[in-house]
């Protein structure tokens, strides 16, 4: 009787033999799901607004580059948004400098710039940033603008680029927000500020210049010929560096709508209307035929060819 009692309790023991279930593979197989889980929350996190790779995104516009990832840009997104957008002017020559500021206004490579710093240049070249380091590129003029002291060019290349839509400043107000922006010797040229004036006018020896806006966003030689955008990544207009009568350095912008109406006959802006996220392609809006008189703005001196041309040892 005793015997048959051991036998039973040696084959109860021996039928629950723990080690015999498959537990290593299930347990090697969670580990490295929540290993996976875990690799790819860090590689989100570490990427979410890191914008460096826009080698991906040459065909959109600032201003969806920039929203993309991010509801509220400060400066600093805004910098690194614009970077490939804002260009170099310069000359043909392998050691030529460059001596003014752009900005790229449309995927095919349109870029806008002040006229008078590229009177006397033989060939014009146009300096990118791109992840490799800045990339020049060929240019020819589409069409001037002499009385805003504007020129359109066109970089000879089937390379996309991302570039800026145009506010719809018809209706700017004094006081709003902009950043004047120049291309630099190195990093971007950047400084917040403020529309202090709308529908201004500035006297350059014998020109006159109408329809401008007045802005303290703008204190350096390198702005000239950049942009001045919104927080959204719109450009406001394109800059011109003037001097006062004291030698101060005096921002004026050439604002979108002036640019819209005398440009869109040789390129096709994306023009964004304030509550609108994506305006259609190729709308742009005109100045009016009778426009108010200018408002008396101080008379500006000193941005003559010879200014402009040397802004780079200036700053």
């Amino acid at each position: 009787m005793q015997k048959i009692t051991e036998t039973a309790s040696s084959t109860i023991e021996n039928a629950i033999v723990f080690c015999a279930k498959p537990w290593p593979i299930l347990a090697l197989g969670l580990g490295s799901m929540i290993l996976f889980t875990f690799a790819w929350g860090f590689l989100i996190l570490s990427t979410y607004s890191d914008d460096d790779f826009f080698e991906f995104d040459h065909d959109m516009s600032i201003s969806e580059f920039l929203l993309r990832d991010i509801a509220n840009p400060n400066i600093n997104d805004i910098v690194n948004a614009s970077a490939p957008a804002v260009v170099g002017i310069g000359g043909g020559g392998v050691n030529m400098p460059v001596i003014s500021s752009g900005a790229v206004v449309s995927s095919n490579g349109h870029v806008l710039t002040t006229l008078h710093p590229l009177r006397k240049l033989n060939e014009i070249s146009v300096h990118v940033r791109t992840p490799s380091g800045i990339r020049r590129y060929r240019a020819e003029v589409v069409k001037t603008l002499p009385t805003h002291d504007l020129v359109l060019l066109k970089m000879l290349t089937p390379d996309p680029f991302l570039f800026f839509p145009l506010a719809d400043t018809s209706t700017l107000q004094i006081g709003a927000r902009v950043f004047g922006i120049g291309h630099g010797t190195g990093n971007l040229v950047i400084k917040e500020g403020t529309v202090r004036a709308i529908n201004a006018m500035a006297r350059v020896g014998d020109l006159r210049l109408t329809y401008l806006l007045s802005t303290d966003a703008v204190y350096t030689w390198e702005q000239t010929g950049g942009p001045l955008i919104n927080g959204r990544g719109q450009i406001v207009g394109i800059n011109i560096t003037l001097e006062d009568a004291s030698g101060a350095t005096v921002g004026a912008t050439v604002p979108s709508h002036v640019i819209a109406a005398h440009f869109q006959d040789v390129v096709r802006f994306k023009i964004v209307t304030a509550g609108e996220a994506n305006a259609a392609p190729g709308r742009a809006v005109a100045i009016p035929t009778a426009a108010p008189a200018p408002a008396k703005m101080q008379t500006l001196q000193g941005s003559g060819s010879g200014g402009s041309a040397s802004w780079w040892a200036r700053a």
